[in-house]
């Protein structure tokens, strides 16, 4: 889950600069050096809005949106709350004791301890602290003008908010990092100097594969330095959550049982019934685009496969709610070979307990689970669950 929920802030294009200056266009430097002391002075701060992320070319699965809220008040008072369809999480803290939640996990943790200041630049995320959604997206605006490589003035834009439209700047600026660094664009409000929309859009290609990821960050509310409801500050669990120790899916190991018959489409249609494999080894890779120890794990479940196809086994790399266009332009440029299947809802990923992925179960020739594993698993590991399924 932790590894997940790093996607929120990674699509920020969130990270803690260095104190290195390009030579750029001394206006703009100081439009964006404004930005940066506007954020870096709050003694307050109550933020609202959404996150939009988009692959292009896609059709509308491969879009999907988060809102959040970020405040933050004197004497440690936070909350990081980001609504999201797979990392969703919720951090409160009233200045002495923090509540974090998980709802996908229904879990939460309370400990007697503050967070650290998110309004305080040099605070870090101390010892054994991740730093928080708030943290980063307050640490990306106060270096908005630090180790610039370019910048870029687009025509002044009129955006819709606070129930009238604000007029804009609107700056696409590059920053030190190599050829390859995303563009991200900021609308900065002209008379307050604060970022009401904020954009990154990054380009992968290879292997005749091409994609687009466009992130946009879109607020609803800017309130600086203006009192904020102590409300934001309180935590009740919700019905059916789990005070726990570790966050994380409880465990459930399936080995043993009788694998459950489904079926799924691959990416041409084609429509793959378990059952009807019975007599064969068979590996379910559950997986994602998005998800790095998915990347990881998938060399080695390929190279088995190729190993052990002509023994008898199948492998099926079953994408977990994402699009046929998505997955399948992923696995062109990895230039893999697993037959891939779409679990579109989630549903064959809910009946083999995939709350964490990977996801990877190996079913003898018999229908009988020998092996379940939750989380990247060495290739010997998966070689010795083959051996147990009969394959040598």
């Amino acid at each position: 889950m932790d590894l997940r929920a790093c996607r929120c802030l990674m699509l920020l294009g969130l990270s803690l600069p260095a104190l290195v200056r390009a030579d750029v266009p001394a206006y703009e430097q100081g439009i964006l050096d404004r930005v940066g002391e506007t954020y870096r002075t709050l003694q307050s701060v109550h933020l609202s809005g959404r996150i939009r992320v988009e692959t292009i070319p896609s059709g509308g699965q491969d879009a999907f949106e988060s809102p959040f809220v970020v405040a933050a008040a004197r004497f440690g008072r936070t909350r990081d709350e980001l609504t999201d369809p797979r990392s969703g999480m919720v951090q409160v803290s009233d200045g002495s004791q923090t509540w974090t939640y998980y709802p996908a996990l229904e879990q939460y943790q309370h400990l007697p301890v503050s967070r650290p200041d998110i309004l305080d630049p040099d605070a870090g995320g101390g010892a054994g602290m991740r730093i928080s959604f708030g943290s980063a997206l307050l640490a990306n605006y106060r270096g908005v003008g630090m180790t610039v490589a370019a910048v870029r003035m687009r025509p002044v834009d009129y955006l819709p908010f606070g129930g009238g439209q604000r007029e804009c700047y609107v700056l696409e600026v590059t920053y030190q990092g190599g050829d390859d660094a995303p563009v991200r664009s900021f609308w900065i409000d002209k008379e307050r100097f604060v970022v009401l929309e904020h954009q990154v859009r990054t380009v992968e290609s290879g292997a005749g594969a091409r994609i687009e990821r466009l992130e946009t960050v879109v607020y609803d509310r800017v309130d600086l330095d203006q009192p904020v409801p102590d409300s934001l500050f309180a935590f009740s669990p919700p019905a059916g959550a789990k005070e726990v120790k570790r966050f994380g899916p409880e465990e459930v190991d399936l080995s043993g049982r009788i694998a459950t018959d489904f079926s799924l489409p691959d990416l041409a249609g084609k429509i793959h019934a378990l059952e009807s494999y019975r007599g064969k080894v068979v590996m379910l890779d559950f997986w994602a685009t998005w998800c790095g120890p998915c990347r990881i794990q998938m060399p080695a479940v390929d190279k088995l496969l190729t190993e052990f196809r002509s023994r008898g086994l199948v492998v099926f790399a079953v994408n977990e709610r994402e699009s046929a266009k998505s997955a399948g332009a992923f696995m062109r440029k990895s230039g893999y070979t697993t037959t891939t299947l779409l679990d579109a809802k989630g549903e064959v990923g809910n009946l083999y307990h995939v709350v964490g992925i990977p996801t990877l179960v190996v079913i003898d020739r018999k229908g009988k689970i020998v092996a379940h594993y939750v989380g990247v698993r060495p290739e010997t590991e998966l070689r010795a669950a083959l051996g147990r399924a009969g394959l040598r």
